[in-house]
């Protein structure tokens, strides 16, 4: 899940979308929802973080096997895209009318 900060979701769905046998959803079944969701837009939109919300389906991680199966897909895939510059930069995408109390202290 993101929400108008795409500098990791955009790279890892790509990198993750060219793994065989694996489906991945853009937003979807859920999308990050400023104002609704809490813990991304209050501890990462709000300081500038570069961010992602991952959700597996918990069928798919029901034993140790298939939890660390997925655990090492995400782990590479993230470590293929981690060397993007713009990780390291604040950016700010969030607006006072998101009424994200974090974001006082970081706009």
């Amino acid at each position: 899940g993101w929400s108008r900060d795409a500098r990791i979701s955009a790279p890892l769905i790509k990198n993750l979308r060219g793994q065989p046998g694996v489906t991945v959803g853009d937003n979807l079944p859920y999308a990050l929802e400023v104002g609704a969701d809490f813990t991304t837009p209050e501890h990462a939109m709000a300081r500038g973080l570069a961010h992602v919300q991952i959700e597996f389906r918990q069928d798919l991680v029901a034993g140790p096997d298939e939890a660390t199966r997925w655990a090492d897909l995400l782990h590479d895939a993230l470590l293929a895209v981690e060397s993007k510059a713009s990780w390291h930069r604040r950016e700010y995408y969030l607006e006072p009318a998101d009424n994200i109390r974090g974001a006082d202290a970081w706009l």
